[in-house]
């Protein structure tokens, strides 16, 4: 096991000139990738124990459904509004 800061960030918003903050706490490496000169908010930082031996599933956690003749059976609406079609089970 390791310990992980994460922090909260502070950052620039290039299309607005703003100044925004993140709501959720990430790495100093994963800050780094998603905005531009990410400053951290003192005192938002969380340690976390992370397991080495972990196996990332993130991948396989978003992998799109394999298609199908129906669709997902929230995509199953008729083409007339008010109309929705019946997914079938079996």
């Amino acid at each position: 096991m390791k310990l992980v800061e994460y922090w909260r960030w502070r950052y620039r918003n290039p299309a607005t000139g703003r100044i925004c903050r993140t709501m959720f706490q990430l790495t100093t490496d994963e800050a780094a990738d998603l905005y531009p000169e990410p400053q951290r908010i003192e005192g938002s930082m969380v340690l976390r124990e992370v397991d080495d031996e972990a196996v990332d599933t993130t991948p396989d956690v978003f992998r799109p459904l394999p298609d199908d003749s129906e669709g997902s059976p929230l995509q199953q609406q008729d083409a007339r509004p008010g109309k929705r079609r019946v997914a079938k089970h079996g």
